[in-house]
């Protein structure tokens, strides 16, 4: 991230209900890693969304166990 900005992470499921949020906070420019436990989550399609300031980007991540 090029400048200080409000992210947030969230992991929803296949109908679209949130069931995680990874991140919610204020973050300094910079490169961010986070990791995600699945513990607890079903095999499956899941979206994760990742929004930082006026950006929004959605993908769709596979989680096989």
């Amino acid at each position: 991230m090029p400048e200080e900005v409000k992210i947030k992470l969230e992991i929803f499921d296949s109908k679209e209900e949130k069931v995680k949020t990874l991140v919610d906070e204020i973050k300094e420019s910079g490169t961010y890693q986070v990791q995600f436990n699945p513990i607890g989550f079903d095999e499956g399609v899941y979206l994760y969304q990742l929004t930082a300031g006026n950006v929004v980007i959605t993908k769709t991540m596979t989680l096989i166990k």
